[in-house]
């Protein structure tokens, strides 16, 4: 019973500490050193009845336990001057980027219509709302028009749709 318990416990601070493929410390040279403390905090001067007896949980560690241990981990709190570096550095960046930063080619690209930038997309674009008109009952008047000017074959279109 205690061999699962000591694998388990391994287990648990191994997944708590983040080392999912290789432990700080093997399970045997961490069984090896929980047996023997384990063995040397059995008090010698105290009865079996004693040691028989069931444990106080107020008493114990475990009642300082919280829950969320188990599953988040102890979380260390954050030094007061890192909410307010992070704050700062990010205030600045945005100060930047948005509003003293010139335009430059890559946002002039980024403005241009995507259906300039991707060649034949307005073209699928259109025959996939025709489809979804027609099998829905919708008007597709509107759709039919820019393909006509684009130069696309509408009645080819609605034939391959109705076979």
């Amino acid at each position: 019973m205690s061999y699962l318990i000591n694998r388990n416990l391994l287990r648990c601070l191994i997944n708590r500490t983040g080392f999912h493929h290789k432990p700080a410390i093997s399970s045997v040279t961490f069984e090896r050193s929980f047996a023997s403390k384990s063995s040397d905090s059995k008090d010698p001067a105290k009865s079996p009845e004693e040691n028989n007896k069931p444990v106080d949980f107020l008493q114990s560690p475990a009642a300082s336990w919280k829950a969320s241990y188990s599953t988040v981990g102890i979380k260390d709190e954050a030094p007061w001057q890192e909410s307010w570096s992070v704050l700062l550095s990010v205030t600045i960046f945005m100060i930047y980027f948005c509003i003293l930063r010139e335009e430059n080619d890559i946002d002039q690209k980024i403005e241009q219509p995507l259906y300039d930038t991707v060649p034949g997309l307005e073209q699928q674009n259109l025959i996939a709302m025709h489809k979804y008109n027609l099998e829905n009952g919708k008007d597709n008047r509107g759709i039919e028009k820019r393909m006509r000017e684009i130069g696309m074959d509408v009645e080819g279109i609605r034939k391959i749709h109705f076979q």
